[in-house]
Protein backbone atom coordinates (compact mmCIF):
# COMPACT_ATOMS: atom_id res chain seq x y z
CA UNK A 1 0.00 0.00 0.00
CA UNK A 2 2.62 2.58 0.59
CA UNK A 3 4.64 1.58 -2.59
CA UNK A 4 1.40 2.24 -4.51
CA UNK A 5 0.91 5.58 -2.48
CA UNK A 6 4.61 6.78 -3.69
CA UNK A 7 3.82 5.45 -7.17
CA UNK A 8 0.43 7.18 -7.63
CA UNK A 9 2.20 10.88 -6.46
CA UNK A 10 5.22 10.19 -8.46
CA UNK A 11 3.56 8.93 -11.59
CA UNK A 12 1.37 11.72 -11.23
CA UNK A 13 4.58 14.29 -10.93
CA UNK A 14 6.09 12.70 -13.83
CA UNK A 15 2.69 12.28 -16.44
CA UNK A 16 2.64 16.01 -16.18
CA UNK A 17 6.09 16.88 -16.43
CA UNK A 18 7.36 14.26 -18.98
CA UNK A 19 3.99 13.22 -20.70
CA UNK A 20 1.33 10.85 -20.40
CA UNK A 21 2.21 8.44 -22.63
CA UNK A 22 6.11 7.86 -21.83
CA UNK A 23 4.90 7.38 -17.89
CA UNK A 24 2.51 4.72 -19.10
CA UNK A 25 4.84 2.42 -21.29
CA UNK A 26 7.80 2.52 -18.58
CA UNK A 27 5.89 2.41 -16.27
CA UNK A 28 4.36 -1.08 -17.06
CA UNK A 29 7.48 -2.11 -18.69
CA UNK A 30 8.79 -2.00 -15.41
CA UNK A 31 5.74 -3.23 -13.45
CA UNK A 32 5.91 -6.14 -15.24
CA UNK A 33 9.44 -7.06 -15.22
CA UNK A 34 9.11 -6.75 -11.32
CA UNK A 35 5.78 -8.94 -11.10
CA UNK A 36 8.19 -11.65 -12.90
CA UNK A 37 10.77 -11.23 -10.65
CA UNK A 38 8.79 -11.64 -7.37
CA UNK A 39 8.26 -14.51 -8.40
CA UNK A 40 12.23 -15.64 -7.93
CA UNK A 41 12.48 -13.84 -4.25
CA UNK A 42 14.59 -15.73 -2.43
CA UNK A 43 13.40 -15.17 1.24
CA UNK A 44 11.04 -13.16 2.84
CA UNK A 45 12.97 -9.67 2.56
CA UNK A 46 13.26 -9.46 -1.08
CA UNK A 47 10.07 -10.55 -1.27
CA UNK A 48 8.89 -7.18 0.88
CA UNK A 49 10.91 -5.04 -1.41
CA UNK A 50 10.22 -6.28 -4.10
CA UNK A 51 6.49 -5.73 -3.39
CA UNK A 52 6.79 -2.43 -2.40
CA UNK A 53 8.54 -1.44 -5.65
CA UNK A 54 5.64 -3.10 -7.71
CA UNK A 55 3.39 -1.50 -5.68
CA UNK A 56 4.73 1.68 -6.64
CA UNK A 57 4.75 1.04 -10.35
CA UNK A 58 1.39 -0.81 -10.47
CA UNK A 59 -0.23 2.61 -9.91
CA UNK A 60 2.22 4.81 -11.42
CA UNK A 61 1.23 4.27 -15.02
CA UNK A 62 -2.45 3.75 -13.68
CA UNK A 63 -3.54 7.47 -13.16
CA UNK A 64 -1.45 8.23 -16.36
CA UNK A 65 -3.90 5.67 -17.90
CA UNK A 66 -6.90 7.04 -16.58
CA UNK A 67 -5.48 10.47 -17.31
CA UNK A 68 -4.59 10.10 -21.21
CA UNK A 69 -8.18 8.45 -21.90
CA UNK A 70 -10.03 11.29 -21.18
CA UNK A 71 -7.94 13.65 -22.67
CA UNK A 72 -7.46 11.34 -25.46
CA UNK A 73 -11.58 11.65 -26.70
CA UNK A 74 -14.15 14.26 -26.98
CA UNK A 75 -15.94 16.10 -24.11
CA UNK A 76 -19.36 13.84 -24.62
CA UNK A 77 -17.47 10.21 -24.63
CA UNK A 78 -14.10 10.93 -22.74
CA UNK A 79 -15.15 8.63 -19.85
CA UNK A 80 -14.98 5.39 -22.79
CA UNK A 81 -11.26 4.82 -22.74
CA UNK A 82 -11.95 5.29 -18.66
CA UNK A 83 -14.42 2.93 -18.68
CA UNK A 84 -12.38 0.11 -20.77
CA UNK A 85 -9.13 0.62 -18.00
CA UNK A 86 -11.01 0.13 -14.90
CA UNK A 87 -12.98 -2.93 -16.60
CA UNK A 88 -9.61 -4.26 -17.31
CA UNK A 89 -8.62 -3.95 -13.54
CA UNK A 90 -12.32 -5.61 -12.60
CA UNK A 91 -11.43 -8.78 -15.56
CA UNK A 92 -8.15 -8.97 -13.52
CA UNK A 93 -9.87 -9.12 -9.94
CA UNK A 94 -12.14 -12.13 -11.18
CA UNK A 95 -9.91 -13.93 -13.01
CA UNK A 96 -6.55 -13.99 -10.31
CA UNK A 97 -9.24 -16.09 -7.98
CA UNK A 98 -9.20 -18.35 -10.86
CA UNK A 99 -5.44 -18.71 -11.43
CA UNK A 100 -5.18 -18.92 -7.28
CA UNK A 101 -7.14 -21.85 -8.00
CA UNK A 102 -5.59 -23.41 -10.67
CA UNK A 103 -2.07 -22.58 -9.63
CA UNK A 104 -1.38 -23.15 -5.85
CA UNK A 105 1.98 -21.93 -6.51
CA UNK A 106 2.39 -18.33 -5.63
CA UNK A 107 5.60 -18.15 -7.27
CA UNK A 108 4.12 -19.34 -10.94
CA UNK A 109 1.24 -17.29 -10.53
CA UNK A 110 3.71 -14.21 -9.99
CA UNK A 111 6.02 -15.51 -12.88
CA UNK A 112 2.79 -15.87 -15.23
CA UNK A 113 1.95 -11.95 -14.57
CA UNK A 114 4.78 -10.83 -15.52
CA UNK A 115 4.95 -12.61 -18.91
CA UNK A 116 1.46 -11.11 -19.68
CA UNK A 117 3.64 -7.98 -20.08
CA UNK A 118 4.53 -8.60 -23.56
CA UNK A 119 0.47 -8.06 -24.30
CA UNK A 120 1.53 -4.54 -23.93
CA UNK A 121 4.39 -4.43 -26.71
CA UNK A 122 2.14 -3.52 -29.17
CA UNK A 123 1.02 -0.32 -27.05
CA UNK A 124 4.24 1.25 -28.54
CA UNK A 125 2.85 2.22 -31.59
CA UNK A 126 -0.96 2.42 -30.55
CA UNK A 127 -0.74 4.74 -27.96
CA UNK A 128 -0.49 8.70 -28.80
CA UNK A 129 0.42 11.05 -26.26
CA UNK A 130 -2.26 13.37 -25.01
CA UNK A 131 -3.65 16.73 -27.18
CA UNK A 132 -4.12 18.92 -24.41
CA UNK A 133 -0.54 17.91 -23.13
CA UNK A 134 1.45 18.66 -25.60
CA UNK A 135 -0.54 21.69 -26.18
CA UNK A 136 -0.59 23.02 -22.60
CA UNK A 137 3.41 22.31 -22.76
CA UNK A 138 3.80 24.51 -25.91
CA UNK A 139 4.58 21.35 -28.18
CA UNK A 140 1.92 22.76 -30.69
CA UNK A 141 3.05 21.07 -34.06
CA UNK A 142 3.24 17.88 -31.98
CA UNK A 143 -0.19 18.31 -31.09
CA UNK A 144 -1.15 18.97 -34.21
CA UNK A 145 0.70 15.72 -35.84
CA UNK A 146 -1.27 14.04 -33.12
CA UNK A 147 -4.72 15.20 -33.73
CA UNK A 148 -4.08 14.25 -37.97
CA UNK A 149 -3.08 10.55 -36.92
CA UNK A 150 -6.47 10.55 -34.71
CA UNK A 151 -8.83 12.09 -37.55
CA UNK A 152 -7.08 10.14 -40.38
CA UNK A 153 -7.78 6.71 -38.10
CA UNK A 154 -11.57 7.42 -37.83
CA UNK A 155 -11.83 8.76 -41.50
CA UNK A 156 -12.63 12.71 -40.33
CA UNK A 157 -11.27 16.07 -41.28
CA UNK A 158 -9.13 17.94 -39.17
CA UNK A 159 -10.96 20.53 -38.66
CA UNK A 160 -13.07 19.89 -35.51
CA UNK A 161 -9.61 18.67 -34.11
CA UNK A 162 -8.60 22.28 -35.13
CA UNK A 163 -11.28 23.85 -32.39
CA UNK A 164 -9.24 22.32 -30.18
CA UNK A 165 -5.81 24.24 -30.60
CA UNK A 166 -8.11 27.31 -30.96
CA UNK A 167 -9.02 27.17 -27.34
CA UNK A 168 -5.25 27.42 -26.46
CA UNK A 169 -4.23 29.70 -28.99
CA UNK A 170 -6.91 31.94 -29.58
CA UNK A 171 -8.63 32.56 -26.29
CA UNK A 172 -11.91 34.33 -26.30
CA UNK A 173 -11.49 38.30 -26.40
CA UNK A 174 -13.03 38.78 -22.85
CA UNK A 175 -10.56 36.04 -21.93
CA UNK A 176 -7.56 38.12 -22.96
CA UNK A 177 -9.09 41.27 -20.68
CA UNK A 178 -8.63 39.13 -17.35
CA UNK A 179 -5.59 39.74 -15.75
CA UNK A 180 -5.40 36.29 -13.61
CA UNK A 181 -5.77 34.66 -16.62
CA UNK A 182 -2.76 36.56 -18.35
CA UNK A 183 -0.58 36.45 -15.04
CA UNK A 184 -1.31 32.57 -15.09
CA UNK A 185 -0.21 32.37 -18.47
CA UNK A 186 2.95 33.74 -17.23
CA UNK A 187 2.99 31.58 -14.53
CA UNK A 188 2.48 28.64 -16.62
CA UNK A 189 5.45 28.95 -18.72
CA UNK A 190 7.48 28.04 -15.69
CA UNK A 191 7.23 24.87 -14.64
CA UNK A 192 9.09 24.99 -11.42
CA UNK A 193 6.57 27.94 -9.99
CA UNK A 194 3.44 26.43 -11.71
CA UNK A 195 3.34 23.26 -9.25
CA UNK A 196 0.59 21.17 -7.15
CA UNK A 197 1.83 24.07 -4.32
CA UNK A 198 0.37 26.91 -7.02
CA UNK A 199 -3.29 25.13 -7.33
CA UNK A 200 -3.33 25.39 -3.42
CA UNK A 201 -2.89 28.84 -2.86
CA UNK A 202 -7.04 29.01 -4.70
CA UNK A 203 -9.20 28.74 -2.28
CA UNK A 204 -11.84 27.23 -4.63
CA UNK A 205 -9.71 24.44 -5.42
CA UNK A 206 -8.37 23.67 -2.10
CA UNK A 207 -11.71 22.80 -0.82
CA UNK A 208 -12.48 20.72 -4.21
CA UNK A 209 -9.58 18.65 -3.28
CA UNK A 210 -10.72 18.13 0.30
CA UNK A 211 -13.96 17.01 -0.93
CA UNK A 212 -12.47 14.12 -3.47
CA UNK A 213 -9.98 13.28 -1.10
CA UNK A 214 -12.43 12.10 1.58
CA UNK A 215 -14.22 9.95 -1.41
CA UNK A 216 -11.32 8.76 -2.01
CA UNK A 217 -10.79 7.42 1.18
CA UNK A 218 -13.74 6.21 1.88
CA UNK A 219 -14.03 3.87 -1.21
CA UNK A 220 -10.47 2.61 -0.67
CA UNK A 221 -11.73 1.87 2.95
CA UNK A 222 -14.22 0.08 1.89
CA UNK A 223 -12.96 -1.50 -0.81
CA UNK A 224 -9.99 -3.12 0.90
CA UNK A 225 -11.98 -3.53 3.77
CA UNK A 226 -14.46 -5.70 1.79
CA UNK A 227 -12.05 -7.10 -0.16
CA UNK A 228 -9.88 -8.29 2.30
CA UNK A 229 -12.92 -10.22 4.38
CA UNK A 230 -14.53 -11.72 1.54
CA UNK A 231 -12.93 -14.90 2.02
CA UNK A 232 -14.75 -14.76 5.82
CA UNK A 233 -18.09 -14.71 4.83
CA UNK A 234 -20.32 -17.92 3.88
CA UNK A 235 -19.26 -20.06 0.88
CA UNK A 236 -16.17 -21.00 -1.04
CA UNK A 237 -13.10 -18.25 -0.83
CA UNK A 238 -12.47 -18.66 -4.40
CA UNK A 239 -16.08 -18.27 -5.36
CA UNK A 240 -16.62 -15.55 -3.72
CA UNK A 241 -13.56 -13.75 -4.31
CA UNK A 242 -14.32 -14.67 -8.05
CA UNK A 243 -17.85 -13.12 -7.73
CA UNK A 244 -16.49 -10.11 -6.27
CA UNK A 245 -14.47 -9.36 -9.01
CA UNK A 246 -17.39 -9.71 -11.30
CA UNK A 247 -20.00 -7.40 -9.53
CA UNK A 248 -16.97 -4.89 -9.82
CA UNK A 249 -18.24 -4.85 -13.38
CA UNK A 250 -22.07 -3.21 -12.67
CA UNK A 251 -20.89 -1.04 -10.59
CA UNK A 252 -18.54 0.79 -12.91
CA UNK A 253 -20.94 0.35 -15.68
CA UNK A 254 -23.84 1.69 -13.82
CA UNK A 255 -20.97 4.65 -13.05
CA UNK A 256 -20.35 5.04 -16.47
CA UNK A 257 -23.79 4.82 -17.67
CA UNK A 258 -25.65 7.19 -14.94
CA UNK A 259 -23.15 9.95 -14.97
CA UNK A 260 -23.80 10.37 -19.07
CA UNK A 261 -27.49 11.06 -17.35
CA UNK A 262 -27.30 12.73 -14.02
CA UNK A 263 -24.17 14.23 -13.99
CA UNK A 264 -20.50 13.74 -11.84
CA UNK A 265 -21.14 15.37 -8.31
CA UNK A 266 -25.34 13.84 -8.23
CA UNK A 267 -24.21 10.24 -9.91
CA UNK A 268 -21.00 10.39 -6.98
CA UNK A 269 -23.20 11.68 -4.51
CA UNK A 270 -25.88 8.99 -5.33
CA UNK A 271 -23.60 5.60 -5.86
CA UNK A 272 -21.76 6.73 -2.12
CA UNK A 273 -25.18 6.90 -0.54
CA UNK A 274 -26.85 3.94 -1.64
CA UNK A 275 -23.42 2.17 -0.64
CA UNK A 276 -23.16 3.45 2.94
CA UNK A 277 -26.92 2.78 3.08
CA UNK A 278 -26.08 -0.92 2.53
CA UNK A 279 -23.22 -1.38 4.81
CA UNK A 280 -24.94 0.52 7.49
CA UNK A 281 -27.62 -2.10 7.46
CA UNK A 282 -25.43 -5.66 6.54
CA UNK A 283 -25.06 -6.66 10.15
CA UNK A 284 -28.49 -6.18 11.43
CA UNK A 285 -29.54 -8.27 8.64
CA UNK A 286 -27.43 -11.08 9.03
CA UNK A 287 -29.95 -11.57 12.43
CA UNK A 288 -32.52 -12.85 10.22
CA UNK A 289 -29.96 -14.55 7.36
CA UNK A 290 -26.21 -15.17 6.52
CA UNK A 291 -26.46 -14.78 2.67
CA UNK A 292 -28.91 -11.91 2.80
CA UNK A 293 -25.99 -10.35 5.09
CA UNK A 294 -23.33 -11.48 2.05
CA UNK A 295 -25.21 -10.37 -0.94
CA UNK A 296 -26.19 -6.76 1.16
CA UNK A 297 -22.06 -6.21 1.65
CA UNK A 298 -21.36 -7.40 -2.26
CA UNK A 299 -24.15 -4.97 -3.62
CA UNK A 300 -22.87 -1.93 -1.34
CA UNK A 301 -19.24 -2.80 -2.54
CA UNK A 302 -20.41 -3.05 -6.33
CA UNK A 303 -22.17 0.46 -5.20
CA UNK A 304 -18.66 2.02 -4.04
CA UNK A 305 -17.45 0.48 -6.98
CA UNK A 306 -19.21 2.35 -8.98
CA UNK A 307 -18.35 5.91 -6.71
CA UNK A 308 -14.25 4.81 -7.16
CA UNK A 309 -15.01 5.28 -11.02
CA UNK A 310 -16.78 8.40 -10.79
CA UNK A 311 -13.88 9.32 -8.44
CA UNK A 312 -11.27 9.07 -11.23
CA UNK A 313 -13.62 10.81 -13.42
CA UNK A 314 -14.58 14.01 -11.84
CA UNK A 315 -10.96 14.67 -10.04
CA UNK A 316 -9.11 14.66 -13.30
CA UNK A 317 -11.95 16.44 -14.76
CA UNK A 318 -12.00 18.93 -12.70
CA UNK A 319 -8.41 20.18 -12.86
CA UNK A 320 -6.16 22.39 -15.42
CA UNK A 321 -4.14 20.33 -17.81
CA UNK A 322 -0.42 20.23 -16.28
CA UNK A 323 -1.42 19.82 -13.01
CA UNK A 324 -4.19 16.80 -13.61
CA UNK A 325 -2.19 14.10 -13.17
CA UNK A 326 -0.89 14.84 -9.73
CA UNK A 327 -4.58 16.00 -8.48
CA UNK A 328 -5.54 12.46 -9.70
CA UNK A 329 -2.28 11.32 -8.17
CA UNK A 330 -2.18 12.74 -5.14
CA UNK A 331 -5.88 11.88 -4.40
CA UNK A 332 -4.80 8.43 -5.35
CA UNK A 333 -2.31 8.45 -2.33
CA UNK A 334 -4.78 10.10 0.12
CA UNK A 335 -6.99 7.69 -0.52
CA UNK A 336 -4.70 4.94 0.60
CA UNK A 337 -4.95 6.05 4.14
CA UNK A 338 -8.58 4.22 3.94
CA UNK A 339 -6.71 1.18 2.32
CA UNK A 340 -3.88 1.51 5.65
CA UNK A 341 -6.83 1.57 7.96
CA UNK A 342 -9.46 -0.96 6.23
CA UNK A 343 -7.96 -4.61 7.67
CA UNK A 344 -7.62 -2.68 11.20
CA UNK A 345 -10.90 -1.51 11.25
CA UNK A 346 -11.85 -5.24 10.08
CA UNK A 347 -9.42 -6.27 12.73
CA UNK A 348 -11.56 -4.17 15.89
CA UNK A 349 -15.25 -5.61 14.30
CA UNK A 350 -13.76 -9.20 15.51
CA UNK A 351 -12.31 -7.99 18.57
CA UNK A 352 -15.21 -5.70 19.46
CA UNK A 353 -18.54 -6.25 17.69
CA UNK A 354 -18.72 -6.74 13.64
CA UNK A 355 -21.29 -3.94 13.76
CA UNK A 356 -18.63 -1.65 14.00
CA UNK A 357 -16.68 -1.51 10.88
CA UNK A 358 -19.78 -1.34 8.64
CA UNK A 359 -21.38 1.25 10.36
CA UNK A 360 -18.20 3.07 10.45
CA UNK A 361 -17.71 2.63 6.40
CA UNK A 362 -21.34 2.90 6.27
CA UNK A 363 -21.62 6.23 8.18
CA UNK A 364 -18.45 8.03 6.44
CA UNK A 365 -19.99 6.89 2.69
CA UNK A 366 -23.20 8.90 3.63
CA UNK A 367 -21.18 11.83 5.03
CA UNK A 368 -18.85 11.59 2.21
CA UNK A 369 -22.32 11.77 -0.43
CA UNK A 370 -23.51 14.99 1.39
CA UNK A 371 -20.39 16.81 0.29
CA UNK A 372 -19.95 15.46 -3.01
CA UNK A 373 -23.44 17.18 -4.35
CA UNK A 374 -22.74 20.48 -1.88
CA UNK A 375 -18.98 21.04 -3.11
CA UNK A 376 -17.75 19.50 -6.56
CA UNK A 377 -18.84 20.93 -9.56
CA UNK A 378 -20.36 19.58 -12.56
CA UNK A 379 -17.53 18.58 -15.50
CA UNK A 380 -20.53 17.25 -17.68
CA UNK A 381 -20.11 18.09 -21.25
CA UNK A 382 -17.42 20.69 -20.59
CA UNK A 383 -13.78 21.13 -21.97
CA UNK A 384 -11.27 20.31 -19.86
CA UNK A 385 -9.79 23.51 -18.01
CA UNK A 386 -6.51 23.97 -19.19
CA UNK A 387 -5.60 26.60 -16.45
CA UNK A 388 -7.03 27.40 -13.12
CA UNK A 389 -8.97 29.95 -13.35
CA UNK A 390 -10.56 28.02 -15.86
CA UNK A 391 -11.30 24.81 -13.12
CA UNK A 392 -12.15 27.52 -10.85
CA UNK A 393 -14.76 28.31 -13.17
CA UNK A 394 -16.71 25.07 -13.11
CA UNK A 395 -19.38 25.14 -11.35
CA UNK A 396 -21.39 22.89 -8.80
CA UNK A 397 -24.68 22.14 -9.23
CA UNK A 398 -26.47 23.83 -5.45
Amino acid sequence: MAGEAVGSILGGVLADRFGRRRVLLWGKLIEFTLYFLVGFSPNISAFIALMAVTGAFVYLPYTSAFVLGNEAMGDNHRNVISLCVYGGYCFGAATVPIIGYLISDWRWIMRATGLMGILYIPYYWIILESPYWLLSSGRTEEAELVLCKMAKINGKSLSSECNLIDKFNNPASTANKDQLILKENQVQKNSREYSFLYLLRSPTMRCRLIVAYISWIVTNMVYYGLALNITAFSGDRYVNAAISGLLEFPGIVGGFLVIQWLGRPLSLSLFMGFGGICLAVAPFIKQVNQVAMTAMVILGKTSLIGAFYINFSITGEMAPTLLRNIMVGSASAVGKIGSFTAPYLMFLGETTSEFVPFIVMGSLALISSALSILKLPETKGTTLPARITDAEALKSRI
